[in-house]
C-alpha cells in the first residue's frame, strides 16, 4: 500500500493502482475472469475456454458477452490445442504441408509422387499426379 496525503488526511491507495500503464489482457479461460479483467481495463477480452473452430467469444467491459462466427474454420485443432490456420507450405518428410490446417494436404516436391494428396487422418482420399 502506498499512503498519499490528501488536504488534511490520508488515503491508502494499493501501489498498482498507480502504476503509470498495466498490460492489457486480450484472454482469459474462463467467462468470470474474462468478465473482470474487461471490466477493469474496458476492453473487450476473449473467453478461450468458448473458442472453437469457427467461433470466438469475448467478455466486453459492460458485462454482456459476444460471439463471432465465421463461414469457414479460422483454427485447426494441432499438438492438442486450438491453433489460427496458416496456410504457409512448410516442407516435411519430403513432402509440402501447410504450417497448420484441418484437412490432410500435400504436395509433392518433385519426382514420381502424386502431385497433391487430400485426405483426413490417414486415409488418402484423393491422390492427383
Amino acid at each position: 500500500m502506498l499512503a498519499v496525503a490528501l488536504a488534511g488526511g490520508l488515503l491508502a491507495v494499493p501501489a498498482q493502482a498507480l502504476s503509470p500503464q498495466q498490460d492489457t489482457v486480450t484472454e482469459m479461460p474462463d467467462r468470470h475472469s474474462a468478465l473482470e479483467a474487461a471490466q477493469r481495463q474496458g476492453e473487450r477480452v476473449e473467453i478461450w475456454s468458448l473458442r472453437d473452430d469457427r467461433s470466438t467469444t469475448y467478455a466486453n467491459p459492460d458485462g454482456s458477452l459476444r460471439t463471432e462466427f465465421f463461414s469457414g474454420p479460422i483454427r485447426a485443432e494441432q499438438d492438442g490445442s486450438l491453433k489460427p490456420i496458416d496456410t504457409t507450405l512448410v516442407e516435411q518428410d519430403g513432402v509440402l504441408r501447410p504450417r497448420v490446417a484441418q484437412a490432410d494436404v500435400e504436395f509433392s516436391n518433385g519426382g514420381s509422387a502424386p502431385l497433391v494428396k487430400l485426405g483426413k487422418g490417414r486415409v488418402v482420399r484423393r491422390a492427383v499426379g
